[in-house]
């Protein structure tokens, strides 16, 4: 990490790219998947404090009122040898008076006296009565449903105070880690700039609590804890001259750490470059990650690890030369954490935790890299350290760290899955649908909104996956099923960028399964979802009216597909594929003023599909002739981009109705040119080993091809048999994935192949 900063540029390079795609999404946008990264503090503004204004009164002996769920509560337990409760205030003051008000005036950060002490007796082990402290100390948290006990005991003859801070829960990884054996000691007298340092120290652990729970950051927080990053870079260097050297050390430290949790905790809370600026602060050019102190190596560690997880996961393009640098930071992090723990200063449950989560970053990256090989062993490695620790004696075992865990080796399973092929695809996405579906069953949205919202869309890029990997078309409507409950947890904490886009995705994956499935409940779903998703995010937005109008696109589409092509109803039917042809141009128009060349694409393919599918039922040489202009049109304006996909969809598009143009026109040269340009295509996706979701669609219509050019040349030989073949394969892959619609195209085409063949052998 010395010299340049990979974290820093990585961090600029993501904001570049998250600035090129401000206004416009894709046909299918995976969010932002991001993991909880570490720990959070809330803003806490500061205020200047005059300690000789206290008024001591007798501390309450009755049990106070148990914290509000949209509030972070601390405990501040009666310090022990205070009888007469005056240092307990002082410390309990000082909190108060360094907290922020929220818009309506009301404390964002709480802070009760709590009547009971925990004390440590002098005899016994210390590590021991520690221990004792800290469970009885999280019954009280529990209890109260606070984040956060503020312990220790006065020490008068030396005019200190020795204060201890305990956590709800333990840290991540941690099962049931002590807190620190050696208390912060600080002194009886306070300074405003000691009673700054304090609350900036007590909000960095009682944040860490409150972001391990998987809670949102109000825009309250955000702001107040933007203006606290900035206090305590001034209070770092420059502490009281009341403190002694040693005290001076452990406050920089403290101070330190909570510089960073508040940086982490805004990066975990962003979905967008404002998170991207906060890495860019945290590792400057200046920052000296050499001399941070173990604490701090595992935040960094566990914050780096789900950071640039995220930006694998979004494909946001890194320079080689910087993922080999992240690389080479991520493995000396790891030697780091390993010798943390043969030295003792992290238990066995930490390194197997964070040395976990630099396994499962590092296997991002090497995939990133293209190799392979390497990406699976660290993913295989991260597997076995994650179980490891679930197999501890001491395993967490609270409900959300469980939950945590297995959504940890859910994503492992996701990416083996990727990296994979034939039947270990399958066998990794059904795992990693087991561990993302176990884990949500163990969160609930009212207590961990941000952590649900993380499951639920890791969960649906599963079944994403699973629909591509084997054309199910069941596991596309489940993608789009676990998302909508996303909708109101996002809606309620006002989570506008987020929400805009998971809305659109539901309706476009709703869309796509009225095409392949038909049913009137996905059309209708996803044209409620755009309609809802317009009325919130501005109906006027070009980006929005692309996505709603691709949507229609979509639903039209999948509504004319479904219809009855015989009698009255064939020019019901034609007039709605029409109508979808007509969305579908709409749709590309507006994709093309936001220099969207892939969504353009998608948009004039399946204008150019509805077109074909009319003309094929209709018998309408006029509406195939527009289906194949539509296709040369978007072949035309894409030939200069050298993209596999946009090939395949071109090859598809023009290939398909050449067909029909050929079929209409028995033009033998036109048919013969679909076979060969299809061909080459499913040629080439075989090579560069495609999903069945991208080959299906095209060997459906290749065997139609085939078909159609053997029965214009009355030829039952090679071309008949491999058509009938290549149907009957497609047609047993739509009727397995549930694919109704898909299915009723192949099952028919297959139909007319074996009479033409029948007639043939009759001949």
């Amino acid at each position: 990490m010395k010299g340049t900063n990979p974290l820093k540029n990585a961090g600029s390079r993501a904001k570049d790219w998250w600035s090129e795609q401000r206004g416009f999404s894709n046909l299918i946008v995976i969010p932002a998947i991001w993991a909880i990264v570490s720990m959070l503090v809330t803003g806490v503004i500061y205020g200047g404090w005059d300690v000789g204004r206290y008024i001591y009164e007798f501390l309450p002996t009755d049990m106070p009122e148990p914290f509000s769920e949209d509030r972070l509560g601390i405990l501040v337990a009666r310090l022990d040898n205070d009888p007469d409760g005056e240092y307990t205030l002082r410390v309990r003051t000082a909190l108060e008076q360094q907290l922020p008000m929220t818009a309506t005036g009301e404390a964002a950060v709480e802070v009760d006296l709590y009547p009971k002490t925990l004390t440590l007796p002098a005899e016994g082990r210390l590590s021991q009565n520690i221990a004792n402290a800290t469970n009885e100390g999280r019954t009280w948290l529990e209890a109260q449903n606070a984040e956060l006990l503020i312990w220790g005991r006065a020490v008068p003859t030396e005019k200190q105070i020795e204060l201890r801070i305990l956590t709800r829960q333990p840290a991540e990884g941690g099962g049931q880690a002590q807190p620190e054996v050696y208390p912060l000691r600080i002194p009886s007298e306070f300074s405003d700039r000691l009673g700054a340092t304090l609350a900036g120290v007590v909000a960095g652990a009682g944040y860490k609590a409150w972001n391990q729970r998987g809670k949102y950051l109000t825009p309250e927080q955000r702001e107040a804890m933007l203006a606290w990053m900035d206090r305590l870079k001034s209070l770092r260097g420059d502490l009281p001259d009341a403190l002694d050297a040693k005290s001076r050390e452990r406050i920089r430290e403290k101070i330190e750490t909570a510089y960073l949790q508040i940086g982490a905790a805004l990066v975990a809370d962003s979905k967008n470059d404002e998170g991207i600026a906060i890495v860019e602060e945290l590792f400057g050019d200046d920052s000296n990650p050499e001399s941070w102190p173990s604490g701090q190596v595992l935040l960094v560690a566990e914050m780096m690890a789900d950071y640039f997880e995220t930006l694998a996961v979004q494909g946001v393009p890194l320079p080689p030369e910087t993922v080999e640098s992240l690389l080479q930071t991520s493995n000396e992090l790891f030697a780091l954490i390993e010798q943390l723990y043969g030295l003792g200063e992290i238990s066995e449950n930490e390194f197997l935790y964070f040395a976990g989560n630099l396994q499962k970053l590092d296997g991002h990256l090497t995939a990133k890299l293209d190799r392979a090989e390497d990406a699976r062993d660290h993913f295989k490695r991260a597997d076995r350290l994650f179980n490891s620790l679930m197999e501890q004696k001491d395993a967490p075992e609270d409900p959300l760290s469980v939950a945590r865990i297995k959504s940890y080796l859910g994503s492992i399973e996701l990416s083996l899955a990727s990296l994979s092929s034939g039947d270990e695809v399958s066998k990794h996405l059904d795992a990693a649908i087991t561990d993302f579906g176990q884990a949500l069953n163990l969160l609930d949205a009212e207590t961990a909104p941000r952590e649900v919202v993380r499951v639920r869309t890791l969960l649906s890029v599963a079944y994403n996956n699973r629909w591509r990997d084997s054309y199910d078309a069941r596991a596309l409507y489940a993608s789009a099923e676990t998302l909508e409950p996303v909708v109101p947890i996002l809606r309620e904490h006002q989570r506008t960028e987020e929400l805009a886009g998971i809305a659109p995705q539901i309706a476009i994956l709703y869309g796509l399964h009225a095409v392949i499935a038909g049913g009137e409940s996905s059309a209708e779903k996803a044209l409620a979802a755009a309609d809802s998703f317009a009325k919130e995010a501005g109906a006027d937005q070009i980006p929005v009216k692309a996505q709603t109008t691709f949507v229609e696109c979509l639903s039209y589409l999948g509504e004319g597909r479904a219809m009855a092509a015989d009698g009255d109803a064939l020019s019901e039917k034609v007039e709605t594929l029409e109508k979808a042809s007509d969305r579908c141009e709409a749709a590309a128009t507006l994709y093309e003023q936001l220099g969207n060349a892939f969504s353009w694409m998608n948009a004039k393919s399946l204008s150019s599909s509805a077109l074909r599918t009319a003309a094929h039922a209709k018998d309408d040489v006029a509406l195939a002739v527009a289906a194949l202009a539509c296709a040369d049109d978007a072949a035309e304006k894409t030939d200069g981009i050298d993209n596999p996909i946009l090939a395949n969809q071109n090859a598809y598009s023009k290939g398909s109705a050449l067909r029909e143009v050929g079929r209409l026109k028995k033009n033998a040269g036109q048919l013969e040119e679909s076979v060969e340009m299809l061909r080459d295509a499913r040629d080439k996706l075989i090579e560069r080993n495609a999903s069945v979701a991208d080959r299906l669609p095209i060997e459906l219509q290749l065997g139609d091809s085939l078909v159609t050019l053997a029965a214009l040349n009355k030829d039952g030989g090679k071309n008949l048999e491999d058509g009938i073949e290549m149907l009957d394969e497609t047609r047993d892959a739509f009727a397995a994935g549930g694919a109704a619609l898909m299915l009723k195209d192949a099952t028919q085409a297959l139909k007319e192949a074996k009479q033409f063949q029948a007639e043939m052998s009759v001949n």
